[in-house]
């Protein structure tokens, strides 16, 4: 007997067989929807730790003497 023999003689076994997919199909999307967001939080504060620490090593403005006097005011 193939499998669609069974499922057309048995609906039971067609709505059970569904059933049981469409949970793992919901419990995989369920992990992925949870840990999506939080992965690419991470990723994006890395990057962003990276281009700031690249940013403040190229760019390091010595302050002059005006802005000295303007800090002691």
């Amino acid at each position: 007997m193939t499998l669609i023999e069974l499922f057309s003689s048995s609906p039971a076994w067609f709505i059970s067989s569904v059933v049981l997919l469409s949970l793992l199909i919901g419990s995989f999307l369920n992990v992925v929807i949870h840990r999506l967001p939080i992965m690419l939080d991470r990723d994006w504060r890395k990057q962003s730790e990276a281009f700031l620490a690249s940013v403040s090593t190229t760019h390091n403005p010595q302050p002059t003497a005006s802005y000295n006097l303007w800090l002691l005011h």
